[in-house]
């Protein structure tokens, strides 16, 4: 009952504790490796900048916080998108932005930001708790990869309850982070 809406099928959509446990579960789960590049945002919630920073000092991976517009918010939202989109590199492998950032509010137009990052192979994972009960989601049509929410904060559900949206069972994330790689502990 809950995945219609959020715009998405019912095996794409998992209830976790909140949008940290799914946040950490993406970031976590990923095969991510040194020289790996991943962008966010200056605005990100600690429960992403701190598994970034994880990762970034056991794994020798390359995390870019870019600054995005503020004050005055943007008149035109492609200014968050060029923001983001000039930080890429060849060796990106995720973009992790906020759809609504806590610190400000700004609402990012995330379905451009995952249109672009999907045209050049980069794997998206929106931190969507703001999002989730004050807007109205397509998780399909936003075109993210990953989209962790909450349950509890907009949507007024119970305590200790988010979502984690994984879509098309992560078929297109396995082009871009293969079974079949050595994982990065193994010697």
């Amino acid at each position: 009952r809950i995945a219609p809406q959020f715009g998405c099928l019912s095996d794409e959509l998992t209830i976790s504790r909140n949008t940290t446990d799914g946040t950490l579960s993406v970031i976590h789960g990923l095969d991510l490796r040194a020289g790996d590049h991943v962008v966010a945002t200056h605005h990100e919630h600690v429960a992403v900048t701190a598994p970034l920073g994880v990762i970034a000092e056991r794994q020798g991976v390359d995390v870019e916080f870019v600054e995005i517009p503020v004050f005055p918010q943007p008149q035109d939202p492609e200014e968050y998108v060029d923001a983001i989109m000039d930080a890429v590199r060849p060796n990106t492998r995720l973009i992790v932005v906020s759809h609504i950032t806590y610190k400000t509010g700004a609402l990012l137009p995330i379905k451009r930001i995952c249109d672009e990052a999907e045209k050049l192979g980069i794997v998206t994972l929106i931190d969507g708790a703001h999002a989730s009960g004050m807007i109205d989601l397509d998780l399909h049509d936003l075109n993210c990869d990953f989209y962790a929410a909450s349950g509890h904060k907009w949507q007024c559900g119970p305590g200790s309850t988010g979502l984690l949206y994984v879509r098309d069972n992560a078929s297109r994330v396995a082009e871009f982070f293969p079974t079949n790689r050595k994982p990065f502990y193994a010697v």
